[in-house]
């Protein structure tokens, strides 16, 4: 079994009500960017797209944004995220069972894995603007 089968099994009671009609998922891609595995699931009735992420290793490039709002579950894992705004960083711990937001104008950075490794449920779009990296925070 593989590691993403094994999650779905282990969240099955979770992941059902969320995914809905993408119940049972089958994903229609696998990209990979370095640490990150994402496995897009596909199409949710409110356009959003629904992907899980596998990340392995902290962001090694500079801080960055994303090009559309992101809801964030966390599966498994942890992850320390470094959150920029008006001049300063905060660094916030995120942790198997939350849920957060990223907007698309949120600066941030995953700088740890405490666990080694972290599993994600996300919600993607729609896209508003282009990616942006920040080598200038570093």
């Amino acid at each position: 079994m593989t590691s993403l089968e094994t999650l779905l099994v282990t969240h099955a009671d979770t992941l059902r009500p969320l995914l809905g009609s993408l119940w049972p998922v089958r994903p229609q891609k696998v990209e990979y960017f370095g640490p990150l595995t994402k496995y897009t699931v596909g199409p949710m009735p409110d356009g959003r797209w629904a992907m899980f992420h596998h990340i392995r290793e902290a962001d090694t490039g500079p801080p960055h944004c994303h090009p559309c709002q992101m809801d964030i579950l966390l599966l498994k894992g942890s992850y320390a995220e470094r959150i920029y705004r008006n001049g300063g960083a905060e660094d916030v711990l995120r942790v198997a069972g939350d849920f957060h937001t990223i907007e698309p104008e949120r600066i941030h950075q995953l700088f740890a894995l405490p666990e080694g490794e972290a599993w994600s449920l996300c919600f993607a779009g729609p896209v508003v603007r282009q990616w942006r990296h920040y080598p200038e925070l570093v």
